[in-house]
């Protein structure tokens, strides 16, 4: 292990006893892994604009502390995810890391950020990892996905109507949506509220407001019918 890995280990770890959360040593080892990876690759292919190279906490708290809070709110029944637009890997790989039983999807439209993904993938040993080069919109041709995914995870997407009528498509009934850094007040206002067959489930703050930073949350989408 390089010194800079002892060190965002080390730090990885102090956020997670800072904020109260339990982690495995394995998991906070895996997440620690997965951070030096992006870092690694990111001087050479623009995979977040967060800093990663100092493991800033703002990188921590967005790119691992978000996504494997979200995990715990996976079921035990949920078996496949897909992740759309998966760029550098988050939340992907730590919703997989805190949901293990789940068969994840990565969706990228981007070669090279492909090649980083199946990387990660291989690095960490993490299995039941498909990554698909291909744009979302082809997804709803998959006879495998459509209509069979019990979670789809979403950040930095746009929210448009051929979006929201693939994550439609995609979820079974009951199957569940986590759009990161989604407004619970745009569904609460009586908006979009049964957008192409999902209805706004509630919404949850994964990391409360500190005087720093306001909080980080979650808003939670079901698929209706």
């Amino acid at each position: 292990m390089s010194a800079d890995a002892t060190a965002t280990r080390t730090r990885v770890s102090a956020r997670f006893d800072e904020l109260g959360l339990t982690a495995t040593s394995t998991e906070i080892q895996s997440l620690s892994d997965y951070f030096c990876l992006l870092a690694k690759w990111n001087s050479r292919i623009n995979l977040t604009a967060l800093p990663v190279d100092s493991a800033a906490r703002s990188a921590i708290d967005r790119l691992l502390v978000e996504p494997f809070v979200a995990s715990k709110f996976a079921s035990a029944a949920d078996e496949l995810a897909v992740d759309l637009g998966s760029g550098g890997g988050s939340p992907a790989f730590p919703l997989k890391i805190g949901a293990p039983q789940l068969r994840m999807v990565l969706v990228e439209s981007k070669a090279r950020k492909c090649a980083f993904l199946r990387e990660v993938a291989r690095s960490l040993a993490l299995g039941g990892v498909e990554v698909a080069n291909t744009r979302f919109e082809t997804l709803r041709s998959r006879p495998d996905l459509a209509g069979q995914v019990d979670l789809v995870s979403l950040r930095a997407v746009r929210a448009d109507h051929t979006l929201w009528t693939v994550v439609s498509a995609l979820l079974k009934p009951g199957g569940t949506a986590l759009w990161f850094g989604g407004s619970d007040q745009q569904w609460e206002r009586g908006g979009p509220d049964l957008v192409y067959g999902l209805a706004f489930a509630s919404s949850r703050v994964l990391i409360p407001a500190t005087s720093e930073s306001s909080a980080s949350h979650l808003a939670v989408l079901q698929k209706t019918s």
